[in-house]
């Protein structure tokens, strides 16, 4: 078996592609699939909306990981690892204000560093 650690990274930025869609839906932040023992993964939407998923972690993909959900019968959901450029051309609509967010990073590293900064960790 995988360690969870070798797959999901929780310094990354990942959007979310659900089963059967074509584009990712929205984006995470601070990933955990190991939060406190829950059998799941935990993430932020930002701004400030916890998620816990009950479920278990799939496989490690090229663009990041996948996850299969208990309550959702659809299949496999993909967290894809969010680049600058992908942030660019596609996710900042996910965003209220989105367009005002490309003037504060030039870079994958600085956007992963400005959603860190200002957006919190819950703690889920």
């Amino acid at each position: 078996m995988t360690d969870k650690t070798q797959i999901v990274n929780p310094d990354k930025i990942y959007a979310i592609k659900l089963p059967g869609s074509e584009h990712a839906c929205t984006l995470a932040m601070n990933v955990d699939p190991d939060y406190n023992g829950f059998n799941g993964i935990c993430y932020l939407t930002p701004p400030d909306r916890p998620h816990m998923i009950e479920g278990k972690l799939g496989k490690k993909t090229k663009r990041g990981f996948t996850f299969i959900p208990d309550a959702h019968p659809s299949g496999e959901w993909e967290f894809i690892e969010a680049t600058y450029e992908d942030f660019c051309r596609e996710y900042y609509k996910f965003l209220i204000g989105g367009k005002q967010v490309l003037e504060e990073f030039h870079s994958t590293e600085e956007m992963e560093n400005y959603y860190h900064k200002n957006f919190p960790d819950y703690g889920y």
